[in-house]
């Protein structure tokens, strides 16, 4: 992979991570992205993993601490391995397409509230006019976020 690849692809993880845009992800936003993804673990388990991760130890995990785990665990792999993991996490009906309830509830599990309207225009823009996001669709603007 190459490092600017690299680079955007760690700082769009924290960024999604990052919720209140603070610079720091704190244990409230991992613990929120943990269950979006559908898993229950331990609010004493994530302490112990941002613990781990914060080398400042301010209880937070700042870009740089985030960065040098990255930097370590990803490959061109990986990141087409996440981009389709976010892709089919999206795609709740497992019908190979986003749609606007799908990206809807998504986005209201973050703690976003979206109108209908506003949902339907980022499909729109993402699927290039069509009613639904497919992966190419979706790859194509993971990469260039």
């Amino acid at each position: 992979m190459e490092d600017e690849d690299k680079e955007q692809t760690i700082k769009n993880t924290f960024d999604l991570l990052d919720r209140d845009h603070d610079g720091a992800i704190d244990i409230r936003e991992l613990e929120r992205f943990i269950l979006t993804q559908g898993m229950n673990i331990p609010q004493e388990e994530i302490q112990q993993l941002i613990e781990k991760i914060d080398t400042n130890q301010d209880g937070k995990i700042q870009y740089s601490e985030f960065k040098q785990i990255m930097d370590k665990m990803i490959t061109k792999e990986d990141e087409e391995a996440l981009c389709k993991q976010i892709f089919h996490t999206l795609d709740r009906k497992g019908d190979n397409a986003i749609t606007t309830d799908e990206l809807k509830y998504a986005f209201y599990c973050l703690g976003e509230i979206l109108t209908e309207e506003d949902v339907r225009h980022l499909i729109q823009f993402a699927s290039h006019g069509k009613d639904s996001v497919n992966f190419d669709d979706f790859s194509s603007l993971y990469k260039k976020i």
